[in-house]
């Protein structure tokens, strides 16, 4: 009698998630608006008494600065936001991002 395993190990060379973003993936300006950002998500979480990654991890950031949004349903698509996010913090973000 043959054992077949329903288990397929993963081959660990290849990666089926997206590779996170990093400071060093983004150029001056993006870094000036992550660091924009990033001061309005402390600044947000300080005042509402929530901890920072609450109100959105460093990586949402970075992709927002990469992506640059200028709507509503742009921001609405930036991975690890969605409605919710965006009803709650859009108007925030877009008005930082209108600085750059």
């Amino acid at each position: 009698m043959v054992c077949h395993s329903f288990y397929e190990p993963k081959d660990k060379t290849q990666t089926s998630k997206k590779e996170k973003l990093s400071l060093d993936d983004l150029n001056t300006n993006e870094q000036e608006v992550f660091t924009a950002l990033k001061q309005w998500r402390n600044d947000f979480a300080l005042n509402s008494g929530w901890s920072a990654f609450r109100i959105c991890h460093n990586t949402h950031l970075m992709e927002i600065a990469k992506i640059k949004p200028e709507t509503m349903e742009e921001l609405e698509k930036v991975k690890g936001f969605g409605e919710v996010r965006t009803k709650k913090y859009g108007e925030d973000i877009l008005a930082v991002l209108n600085v750059f």
